[in-house]
C-alpha cells in the first residue's frame, strides 16, 4: 500500500507549519498549541481512514475492448471488498505520457462494479502505465493506493468513415456493399427491380435516383463472402490516414456481417475473422492502430489478383 499527500494535503501541511512556526513566535502559546493538537489529530486521522478504507480490497480490471479513434474508452473493474463497504474508492489508470484518470464510486461493497470512461484517445496503441485502486477518504488530505494488475496496452484503430466518405466510383463494388472473395471483387450481373427481403447494402442508389424506383444489383462470381484490400504504405501520411480510416470501415461492416476481411500489405498478407484459418478481428485492430508509412524504396505489398481493391485511391484526398 503506498501512502501520498494530495493537493489538499500539501497545503494542509504547509498551514500546519506555519502554525508551529508561529507556536514558538508568538506569546499565545495556549492556543497554538490547541491548534496544533487538534492538527495532528486530525491529519492522523486522515492517514489512518485513508488506509483502512484501502486495506482488504482487491479488483479485477478487465482488458479495454479496442475502439476508434476519438471515442472514449470504456473501463469496468469488479471490486471485493473484505467486511464492511467501502466510501468513495476510485480506480485511477495513467496512459504512458498522460495525466492519471480516475473512475470512482459513492460507495463500493462486496460484487460491486467500478465501470467509467476514460478520455477521448488519439490513433495508436496507448500502454497502461499504471493501473490503481484508491481513497482520499475522509478529508481529501492523502490518498492511500494498491496496484492493480490490469492488460497493458489500449488499442485506437482509425475512425471509420462517414458512409459518403467510403463510397467508391462507379462499378468500384462499394457504393453497392458488393462483397469481395478471395479472388477479388464480384461481378456485377444485372439490375432487378428490389424485391421484399433484398438487403439495402444491394440497392444501387444511383439507378434509383434516375429512374425512382429502388432497385438492386445482382452479383456473380467470386468463391465467398468477405472483403479483400492491398494497402501500399508507401505513401504520403494523409493519404495512409484516409485509407486506413477506410479500412476500418470495411472491418466494422465485415465483423458486424460476420464476414472475413482480407489485407496484403508490406509484412502482412492474411485473413481475419477468426474462423478456421483466420485471424483474430483484435489483430486487424493491432494492426490499423499502429500502422506507419514506410519509404518509397521499401518492397511492393505481396501481389493479388487483378480485381482486389487497392489502397490508397489516388484523387481520394483531393
Amino acid at each position: 500500500m503506498r501512502v501520498q499527500p494530495t493537493a489538499l494535503g500539501i497545503k494542509a501541511f504547509a498551514f500546519y507549519v506555519v502554525v508551529v512556526l508561529v507556536f514558538f513566535a508568538a506569546p499565545y502559546s495556549n492556543l497554538f498549541f490547541l491548534l496544533i493538537a487538534f492538527a495532528t489529530v486530525l491529519g492522523l486521522a486522515g492517514i489512518a481512514g485513508s488506509m483502512r478504507n484501502v486495506a482488504g480490497v482487491h479488483a479485477r480490471v478487465d482488458a479495454v475492448a479496442p475502439v476508434p479513434a476519438e471515442s472514449q474508452p470504456s473501463v469496468h473493474s469488479e471490486v471485493g471488498v473484505r467486511g464492511r463497504g467501502r466510501i468513495g474508492l476510485a480506480l485511477g489508470i495513467q496512459l504512458d505520457g498522460q495525466r492519471e484518470q480516475c473512475i470512482g464510486a459513492a460507495w463500493t461493497e462486496e460484487g460491486s462494479h467500478l465501470a467509467g470512461h476514460l478520455a477521448a484517445l488519439p490513433r495508436g496503441i496507448h500502454t497502461i502505465r499504471r493501473a490503481r485502486i484508491m481513497s482520499t477518504w475522509p478529508f481529501g488530505m492523502v490518498r492511500a493506493s494498491r496496484t492493480l494488475d490490469m492488460p497493458g496496452e489500449i488499442v485506437v484503430y482509425p475512425a471509420p468513415l462517414a458512409p459518403d466518405d467510403s463510397r467508391g466510383g462507379a462499378g468500384s463494388g462499394e457504393e453497392t456493399g458488393a462483397p469481395v472473395s478471395s479472388d477479388g471483387l464480384m461481378q456485377p450481373s444485372t439490375l432487378r427491380e428490389f424485391r421484399t427481403g433484398d438487403a439495402l447494402k444491394h440497392v444501387h442508389w444511383r439507378s434509383m435516383a434516375r429512374t425512382g424506383r429502388p432497385v438492386v444489383v445482382e452479383w456473380e462470381g467470386g468463391q465467398g463472402d468477405g472483403f479483400e484490400f492491398v494497402l501500399d504504405r508507401r505513401c504520403e501520411a494523409s493519404e495512409l490516414e484516409h485509407a486506413l480510416s477506410l479500412l476500418a470501415t470495411f472491418a466494422q461492416r465485415a465483423r458486424d456481417e460476420k464476414a472475413p476481411i482480407t489485407l496484403h500489405t508490406q509484412g502482412l498478407s492474411a485473413s481475419f475473422g477468426g474462423g478456421r484459418g483466420q485471424r483474430s478481428r483484435r489483430e486487424l485492430w493491432y494492426f490499423l492502430a499502429g500502422a506507419q508509412t514506410l519509404d518509397a524504396g521499401e518492397a511492393a505489398p505481396p501481389p493479388a489478383g487483378p480485381h482486389v481493391q487497392r489502397l490508397p485511391r489516388r484523387g481520394d484526398l483531393s
